[in-house]
């Protein structure tokens, strides 16, 4: 009796593509275009962002920032629409493969700027920035205004994330095998 293979359920780890580039705000943009177009054709997405050293949401004064500061290594807030777990970083927790793990199995994990770290990656390439270098075997893509005939890639215009949702579809099921739903 041959039993039948186990597969684990996909992580948002390996469903994970990279936006990068050297604007942040360009970066946020097409992540917000292509959640929304995801989403919309029944995908289950996340995004992780990144942040800036320092960074923190909570505020001196509120209960999860006291607790946080008395010792407390994670603060959970909840209510009756969302939660939220704050996490004391430490530099085994800090990367983005160990914050990935904690997230809930998704269709697509979208990467925005540093946390895309090696996974494949459209890049927004602006003639005043440049290809950015030291990432070529990472991107997979370009979004740009201009041509770039140097660059041997398929290359999408900033505001059509139709085209862009369905080569980043179609290049997590060739790599991961990430479940189409339509």
């Amino acid at each position: 009796m041959n039993a039948s293979p186990v597969v684990a359920a996909p992580t948002a780890a390996s469903r994970g593509f990279g936006i990068v580039g050297a604007s942040a705000e360009n970066r946020i943009a097409l992540c917000l275009a292509l959640v929304s177009t995801l989403t919309r054709r029944g995908l289950r997405v996340a995004v992780l962002l990144s942040a800036p050293e320092g960074f923190d949401l909570d505020k001196p004064g509120k209960d999860s920032f006291e607790h946080r500061a008395a010792g407390a290594s994670e603060v959970m807030i909840s209510s009756e629409k969302r939660w939220a777990l704050m996490h004391e970083n430490d530099a085994e927790t800090a990367t983005a493969a160990a914050v990935t793990q904690r997230m809930a199995a998704v269709d697509l994990l979208l990467l925005e700027g540093e946390a895309a770290g090696a996974a494949d990656s459209i890049v927004i390439c602006r003639p005043e920035d440049g290809f950015p270098r030291g990432q070529e075997g990472h991107i997979v893509a370009l979004v740009s205004t201009t041509a770039q005939p140097e660059i041997a890639l398929p290359t999408f215009q900033p505001d059509d994330a139709e085209a862009m949702a369905d080569f980043i579809i179609e290049h997590c099921v060739l790599r991961c095998g990430a479940a189409r739903r339509e």
